[in-house]
């Protein structure tokens, strides 16, 4: 940290504390709390500090107060950074999303990225293109920075979920995922996500996390052509049945004709929600990707996962570009009353790696959190990221 934080608070705790406290000590005071708030939230002013008129009562009054809640800030910012490396990473990013102005956050993110090298703004450029799930832009040269925008105003808006979900999860390597990935949303420091890549595993199936036995019946949510559900038969073994979905009728065709032959298996050409209905797709034969579109040119079935399958079910997989959410709520009764196993692209959305927990745990709050990165090496753009719930 660089400064002994218990000597200065109370330097200026009896400099606050005076009675006969001078514009002199509120000229020290303010001085001290600019440096300190600088080492720990990257700005010398918190948001909520005004300036008072300390030549009268009742701003005196006012600084005396807001200096005290400044030292109690900086006291719960102690205790949340004590230990190792990780909690002082959550507490510099929680302090600083929650202290800073989010105008003052956007510029600076900005300015960084307007620092990095031109071969790393051109690929920010295309971002759009090789990640479907991404809306909004990141491009220098239009000077259109909404991508930047859409993540400062997620963090500061869902700090508190940042820090429920932070002490939520199961272990210390995903305390340390949920660390980085928002970091690199606006730090942009793709050396660091190379490095936090892990390919250990077939995605989705971390066998320290889960395991699976003769009696699973598991659902793969967005099977694309099978891989998935292939990697599962090939971590595991054996199961009970399995029930496979693809909603784009072209890609289904590939499915069908990839899993022909394996036994005890279902494979369902139809979408998953929160309630039965016809929606419309781009069906975009192979392509990863098919989203929900609700107008396009193919129709095709949505189908609650409660409605859709009758017997007990112990083991979820969902990756279906943003609509995880929903899918979670249309299994809403198999989740409560049969506990299965929850392995759930957080991704698509910036508030999913908040909102997929709380739902989770909002129907069940005896599940264990953890999560996994399984990024492909080369990418830009976190993503890739599974949530357990266990």
């Amino acid at each position: 940290m660089g400064i002994n934080l218990s000597k200065v608070s109370n330097s200026i705790r009896g400099l606050i504390n005076r009675n006969d406290l001078s514009l002199q000590d509120v000229d020290k005071i303010n001085t001290l709390m600019q440096q300190v708030n600088n080492i720990l939230f990257h700005n010398p002013t918190l948001k909520f500090q005004v300036f008072h008129d300390c030549t009268i009562l009742e701003g005196l009054e006012a600084f005396r107060s807001e200096t005290e809640c400044i030292l109690k800030i900086w006291n719960d910012f102690e205790v949340l950074s004590a230990g190792n490396y990780a909690n002082k990473q959550f507490a510099e990013i929680y302090g600083f999303f929650k202290y800073v102005d989010p105008e003052i956050i956007y510029e600076r993110v900005v300015s960084h990225f307007e620092s990095l090298s031109m071969d790393i703004k051109e690929q920010f450029v295309r971002v759009r293109k090789g990640y479907l799930f991404i809306n909004e832009k990141l491009d220098y040269r239009d000077n259109d920075y909404s991508l930047i925008k859409q993540h400062v105003d997620v963090m500061c808006n869902r700090v508190e979920d940042y820090k429920w979900l932070y002490n939520r999860l199961g272990d210390w390597r995903s305390r340390v995922i949920l660390n980085e990935i928002i970091t690199y949303w606006f730090r942009f420091d793709l050396d660091r996500l190379w490095n936090l890549q892990e390919n250990i595993f077939p995605e989705y199936y971390d066998v320290d996390l889960i395991s699976c036995n003769s009696e699973e019946v598991f659902v793969d949510l967005g099977a694309y052509i099978g891989d998935s559900t292939i990697n599962f038969i090939d971590a595991f073994g054996t199961y009970k049945r399995i029930y496979s979905y693809e909603l784009a009728p072209g890609t289904y065709k590939q499915l069908e004709a990839n899993l022909s032959g394996i036994a005890n298996i279902t494979l369902k050409n139809k979408g998953v929600g929160d309630r039965n209905e016809t929606i419309y797709i781009e069906d975009t034969e192979l392509e990863v990707g098919n989203s929900i579109a609700r107008k396009g040119n193919c129709p095709v079935e949505l189908v609650t996962l409660d409605d859709d399958i009758d017997e007990p079910v112990t083991c979820i997989k969902m990756d279906i570009e943003g609509a995880e959410k929903e899918a979670l709520c249309g299994a809403r009764n198999h989740i409560i009353n049969e506990k299965p196993k929850l392995l759930i692209c957080a991704y698509h959305i910036p508030e999913d790696i908040f909102d997929i927990p709380r739902i989770i745990t909002d129907m069940r709050d005896d599940y264990k959190l953890y999560l996994r990165y399984d990024g492909k090496p080369g990418l830009i753009w976190p993503c890739d990221y599974v949530l357990y719930a266990i």
